[in-house]
């Protein structure tokens, strides 16, 4: 029964135009015709058209049933002609709307599957605690090699505004990771992640190593450093600037009237540096 149908399904098409081309209707050449007219009209709107489904779903269709009516323009009787517009454009949109059917469950086919594979990979994840540990242990070790493997970024900060033998640096920034004193970078990737106290994240501060989970504990807007009191309220601890006659930067409180005590000066670095280094210094002196 159901081969039945479908070969109904699939000759009707050709039945229909068939009869259109031995009845040859005067009336019924008019409304195809018409038809056909409407269906240009329709396919240069829609081929300007900028909306999605207009360009990429509707458009390709009109245009392949213009294309076919200007190929049977050329057929003299109107009849034939109308018949066999009628039966290819009910067979090119039946082929249309069955392709569209098909990219729509390859979509959904490769969405379930995506779903999947995510949460089989949570459920592991959770579940086994050395693929966990792995997990993290594989971050850190790309995190810190970046660290070990890019010398050519680092930054040392000193405490007041010029270095020399009895001014020692206090912090030194490598690829925005902060360590104590003049690291040079020594010891394996295990050791440096452990000895990183700060990181700077575009123009945040972030305590400890790069862990998103972590907040921000300062932050630099508009040169000037700013720590967080609350929700709505934040406290401004120093200012910083480029200082064009060393051409480094410094980082310096407002003592008095236009008086400037430098905390801190940032050698081969930037704002975000020397303003990790005045918090730095300003928080061991609260402490």
């Amino acid at each position: 029964m159901e081969v039945i149908i479908y070969i109904i399904l699939f000759t009707l098409p050709l039945v229909i135009g068939g009869i259109i081309a031995i009845i040859n209707s005067t009336g019924v050449n008019n409304t195809i015709e018409k038809f056909e007219a409407w269906i240009r009209k329709r396919q240069q709107k829609t081929s300007i058209n900028s909306g999605w489904f207009a360009k990429y779903i509707i458009n390709p269709m009109l245009w392949l049933i213009v294309k076919f009516s200007d190929w049977t323009d050329g057929f003299a009787h109107r009849g034939f002609k109308n018949g066999v517009r009628i039966a290819t454009t009910l067979y090119l949109i039946a082929i249309w709307l069955f392709l569209l059917y098909a990219v729509f469950i390859i979509v959904v086919i490769i969405v379930i599957a995506v779903i999947i594979l995510w949460i089989v990979f949570k459920l592991a994840l959770n579940s086994n605690e050395d693929v966990k540990k792995g997990y993290k242990q594989g971050k850190n070790i790309v995190s810190s090699s970046k660290i070990m493997n890019s010398m050519a970024n680092k930054s040392k900060i000193y405490k007041g505004y010029l270095k020399g033998w009895d001014n020692k640096p206090i912090l030194t920034v490598i690829e925005g990771k902060v360590f104590e004193g003049d690291y040079d970078g020594g010891g394996s990737i295990f050791e440096a992640a452990k000895q990183v106290i700060m990181t700077i994240i575009d123009n945040k501060i972030i305590e400890g190593d790069n862990d998103y989970t972590n907040k921000y504990i300062a932050k630099v807007e508009s040169n000037v450093l700013y720590v967080d009191e609350g929700v709505f309220d934040r406290k401004e601890i120093a200012r910083v600037e480029k200082d064009n006659i060393q051409n480094v930067f410094v980082a310096y409180q407002i003592t008095g009237f236009a008086e400037k005590k430098v905390i801190a000066t940032a050698y081969d670095g930037d704002e975000m540096v020397v303003a990790v280094g005045a918090l730095y210094l300003l928080t061991q002196t609260e402490k």
